[in-house]
Parts: structure tokens; sequence; C-alpha cells
């Protein structure tokens, strides 16, 4: 199931998410879906599958996936660029 980074609260499926670092948030708050106390997840991410992303429609729109690769190193476009220069060369 893909993992998406939490930027704002969202509520799904019974909790309500957090983005990494938010602090003072109790261990429960109330649902704005059934008015009842739902358990808080302050970790910054939230796992969803392609449905349940697509259903949020709006919601999920300013979340973005979490990248689990490395980041590019400083010279990484500049090698990419060569790279395709080279191939267009020989073409």
């Amino acid at each position: 199931m893909p993992t998406y980074k939490v930027l704002r609260q969202i509520e799904h499926d019974g909790k309500i998410y957090f983005p990494a670092g938010t602090e003072g948030v109790p261990k429960t708050l109330p649902s704005g879906a059934h008015g009842k106390d739902a358990p808080t997840d302050t970790s910054g991410a939230i796992e969803l599958t392609e449905e349940q992303a697509a259903a949020l429609g709006p919601a999920i729109h300013s979340q973005i996936p979490v990248f689990d690769a490395d980041p590019d190193s400083i010279e990484a476009a500049k090698t990419r660029e060569a790279a395709a220069a080279k191939k267009k060369k020989k073409e």
C-alpha cells in the first residue's frame, strides 16, 4: 500500500492524522465524521490503497507520496543531461 506524507490534518478510517512534528495533540479528538473520540496519529504518514486515495479526491490533493529512494546528488541533473546529449549525438 502506498504511503503518503501528511501535510495537513486529515481524518481517515476512524483516525485523525497530523503532520510530523505537530506538538500538543491529545491522544484522542472528536471525530468530524461521527462526533465520538478518535485516536490521533502524529507520525506524519498515512497508508492508503489507490482506491482509498482516489475516494478522498480533493482531500488527498495536497498530499504527496513519500519518496523512499535516495535523493539526487548535486551533479545528478548535469549527468542526466550529458547522457541524453550523448545519446542524441549517437542518433
